[in-house]
C-alpha cells in the first residue's frame, strides 16, 4: 500500500510560547521565569496531526462509542519514549512525521552540523572514565585553528543549509529568523500576586520570553499517511502552552522527489566518519564510550503521555501523566567515530519508532 506525504507548513499569526524544561512550576526559579523553545518539538506535531485527523473524520468528542474507529485512524497512544521497543505501538494510520524545518520562498532549511567549517583531526589517545567506569582510551581531537570566543561570537554554531541542495546559505542565522519578546507582570489571581518586598506570595510575579517567526519565515514538516487518508489542505490551528494561533498549509508532495536525507548524503557536509543529526536525538550513554569526540549541545524533553481513553485533556493530571526529563543532543550535534565503531554506533540510534515520529534522524554516507 502506497502512502501519500504532504508538506505541511504552519505559520505563527502572533507570538507564541513551545514549553521545554523553564516553564512555570518546573524546577528552582522557574516559577518565575519561563522560557519558550524556538521550534516545536515533533511531539507536539504529531498531537496536531492526531487531533486534526479526529476531527477530520468526525470522531470528537472521543467516546465509547467512537474509540475504537479513533484507534484505527491515529492509535492509542500519544508519543511515549518507553514504547520505542514496542512493536505494537504505532499511530494508526499515521506513517510518518519528519524533523521540523524552517521554511521561507517555497525552500527548507536546517540546522548546519556544529564543526561546518572547522577541520578536526585525531593525533593522540589519552586515559579517560566514563561515570566512575573502568578507564577507556579515546583520541583526542586537534581543531586547527579554533578559537571558541570566535567561534561563538561569529555564531559558528548557528549556520543553515538548503534542505534541496546541503549547501550552506550565507547570512542566514536564528538572529534572522526568529525575534524574541519578554513580558514581565503579575498573575491574574489576586490571592496569588506577591507584595515589592518579596511576600510569601511572590510567585505571583513572572516573566516570560516569547518567540515569533519573521516575516516570510514558517514551519515546516513531512506527513506520510495511509493511503485512502486525507489531512486538511488549509486550516487555523492552536499550539504551544498559551494556545498560539497558526496558519496551516498543506500541499500533496507524493509524486515529489522529498528524500531530504539522500539530498544531505551527497552535499559535501557528509563524510565517512561523521554522523550528523538533522533532528534531536534519543542516544545512550554508551555511545560516548564508542566515539572518537562528539560535537554536541542538548535539550530538556518532555512530553504529556495519553491514551484516547481521556476525552476531557483539560481535566489530565499533569504530574502523571508527564514524562520523565530527558535530554535530548539537539540538531546540527556531530559524532565522530571509526569505521570499526560506526556500525555499533548507528545500531545504538536506529530506532523505527523514533524515526517514524521525527527524532534520531541523521545523515552520514553509507
Amino acid at each position: 500500500m502506497n502512502n501519500k506525504t504532504y508538506l505541511v507548513t504552519l505559520t505563527p499569526l502572533d507570538w507564541y510560547f513551545f514549553g521545554g524544561e523553564n516553564t512555570f512550576g518546573e524546577g528552582d526559579g522557574a516559577r518565575y521565569y519561563a522560557k519558550s523553545n524556538k521550534y516545536p518539538q515533533e511531539t507536539t506535531l504529531l498531537g496536531m496531526v492526531r487531533f486534526k485527523l479526529l476531527k477530520q473524520y468526525n470522531l470528537l468528542p472521543l467516546n465509547e462509542n467512537n474509540r475504537a474507529e479513533a484507534n484505527k485512524l491515529i492509535g492509542q497512544a500519544s508519543f511515549n519514549y518507553h514504547h520505542k521497543n514496542n512493536a505494537g505501538a504505532n499511530f494508526g494510520t499515521i506513517q510518518f512525521v519528519s524533523p521540523v524545518f524552517i521554511g521561507k520562498d517555497q525552500k527548507l532549511f536546517c540546522k548546519a552540523p556544529f564543526h561546518y567549517g572547522q577541520k578536526v583531526e585525531f593525533k593522540e589517545r589519552s586515559k579517560t572514565v566514563f561515570y566512575s567506569r573502568e578507564s577507556v582510551f579515546s583520541e583526542i581531537p586537534v581543531i586547527e585553528g579554533f578559537r571558541s570566543k570566535d567561534y561563538f561570537n561569529q555564531a559558528g554554531y548557528d549556520q543553515w543549509l538548503d534542505l534541496e541542495t546541503g549547501m550552506l546559505v550565507e547570512k542566514m542565522n536564528e538572529e534572522n529568523i526568529f525575534s524574541k519578546r519578554t513580558r514581565i507582570g503579575i498573575t491574574k489571581k489576586e490571592e496569588n500576586r506577591g507584595d515589592e518586598n518579596g511576600g510569601k506570595n511572590k510567585n505571583g510575579f513572572f516573566k516570560m520570553d516569547t518567540f515569533r517567526l519573521k516575516p516570510g519565515f514558517s514551519f515546516a514538516f513531512y506527513l506520510s499517511l495511509s493511503e485512502g487518508i486525507s489531512f486538511p489542505e488549509q486550516s487555523e490551528v492552536f499550539l504551544g502552552a498559551e494556545r498560539s494561533l497558526f496558519k496551516m498549509e498543506v500541499v500533496d508532495v507524493s509524486e515529489r522527489d522529498y528524500d531530504y536525507k539522500q539530498k544531505l548524503n551527497s552535499s559535501p557536509i557528509a563524510k565517512q566518519e561523521e554522523i550528523y543529526f538533522v533532528s534531536d536525538a534519543f542516544i545512550p550513554e554508551k555511545i560516548f564510550e564508542l566515539c572518537r569526540f562528539a560535537w554536541l549541545d542538548t535539550v530538556p524533553f518532555k512530553n504529556i503521555t495519553t491514551t484516547t481513553k481521556h476525552t476531557n485533556y483539560a481535566a489530565l493530571n499533569k504530574d502523571t501523566e508527564k514524562s520523565k526529563r530527558f535530554n535530548l543532543v539537539r540538531r546540527g550535534s556531530v559524532i565522530f567515530c571509526t569505521e570499526k565503531n560506526k556500525k555499533n554506533i548507528l545500531k545504538l540510534i536506529d530506532n523505527p519508532y523514533l524515526q517514524s515520529f521525527g527524532y534520531n534522524q541523521y545523515v552520514t554516507i553509507q
